[in-house]
């Protein structure tokens, strides 16, 4: 059993660390809260009934994962706090974390509907990265460790997107309702403010521990390259359904192919409709 002291130390560690290893792994450097966080856990051997109905009442489910299992290298064990789709998340845990970062002080007149439609953009871009271009299926947990994605690609790579439909703008006019606002919301930007929205997007991606520096991160010629957390990984192959969901719902694509451009990724809305998992 653990103390309310204690439980409080592992659910700070799993909110904002999104893992906890027990164990030391090259290239990552715990803190000593979270080797406390580790001792606790391991100490009560998967006795964790009053942390697991906590985390219940905050829509999280903690997950335990055998490090040889998804080929690290390490002694002990891997704890990952994922959102538990079988529950609603309390009132102080479902804003949206990628809409507050991408609606900061420039772009205070920008309505959440839009900053939706570019969120989802943008984030079905970055799976594009790290599984579409890999042949890496959702499931595929343990590749996390070998994906990378170079920031400048990455902006790169969206830019491309944008001017492809521009360039296919002869078919806008025959878009309506829904569609026509997509359309307009990612085509209507000028070129420097859509490479600060992606780098802005990139960068936030980061700082949620979706990516993670890597010992390759910074290229001798300038640019960053991060690789997939291990909690993403294991997050998305999990939820991946909620992922898509709103693709439907929202109205963005017509049979929810999640390979499409203007696919609707935000994991946080609730309106889910039921989509097998594949390649992103």
């Amino acid at each position: 059993m653990m103390t309310p002291t204690e439980m409080g130390l592992v659910y700070n560690q799993l909110v904002s660390q999104r893992t906890i290893y027990s164990g030391k792994i090259s290239n990552r450097r715990r803190s000593k809260e979270e080797a406390e966080a580790a001792e606790i856990l391991d100490k009560t051997r998967g006795d964790h009934a009053d942390l697991d109905d906590f985390l219940e009442t905050q829509g999280l489910v903690l997950v335990k994962v055998d490090p040889f299992a998804i080929g690290l290298g390490m002694q002990g064990s891997i704890y990952v706090a994922l959102r538990n789709p079988a529950v609603v998340a309390p009132a102080h845990l479902t804003p949206n974390d990628v809409l507050q970062e991408l609606i900061d002080e420039r772009r205070r007149s920008e309505n959440k509907d839009s900053a939706a439609i570019w969120a989802s953009f943008l984030l079905l871009t970055l799976f594009y990265f790290l599984y579409t271009r890999e042949g890496r299926s959702i499931e595929s947990v343990s590749e996390f460790k070998d994906s990378a994605v170079d920031q400048e690609e990455f902006i790169e790579e969206i830019r491309k997107r944008i001017e492809k439909m521009r360039n296919e703008g002869s078919a806008a006019d025959e878009k309506e309702g829904r569609a026509a606002f997509v359309y307009s919301t990612l085509t209507d930007i000028k070129d420097a403010n859509l490479e600060a929205r992606a780098r802005s997007f990139f960068n936030a991606m980061v700082k949620l521990k979706v990516l993670e520096p890597t010992e390759h991160s910074v290229k001798a010629g300038g640019g960053a390259v991060f690789r997939q957390s291990l909690w993403s990984a294991i997050d998305t192959a999990e939820n991946f359904s909620r992922h898509l969901g709103p693709i439907q719902a929202n109205g963005l694509v017509s049979g929810g192919k999640p390979d499409d451009v203007l696919t609707l990724a935000l994991p946080e809305q609730d309106e889910t409709t039921p989509i097998e998992k594949g390649n992103a």
